[in-house]
């Protein structure tokens, strides 16, 4: 969790250092295919959402009658 956690802060940290910066101009690498660019605004977007799925995998998996609870 301390991981995910230090992710977290960086990636607010990111967010922070875009302030002022045109999300619709400016352009990165796609981490899914590196031929591929996108806005940085659609980056952040779908950043986002990845980590939705994780949070939702992780309740998933909390939710389990299997799941060890300690």
């Amino acid at each position: 969790m301390a991981g995910f956690r230090g992710y977290q802060v960086q990636y607010i940290d990111r967010l922070r250092q875009a302030n002022g910066v045109d999300l619709a101009k400016a352009k990165v690498v796609s981490p899914a295919n590196r031929l591929l660019h996108i806005s940085l605004g659609s980056g952040f977007a779908l950043q986002v959402a990845h980590e939705r799925r994780h949070l939702w995998q992780a309740r998933q998996l909390l939710a389990r009658a299997d799941f060890p609870k300690s």
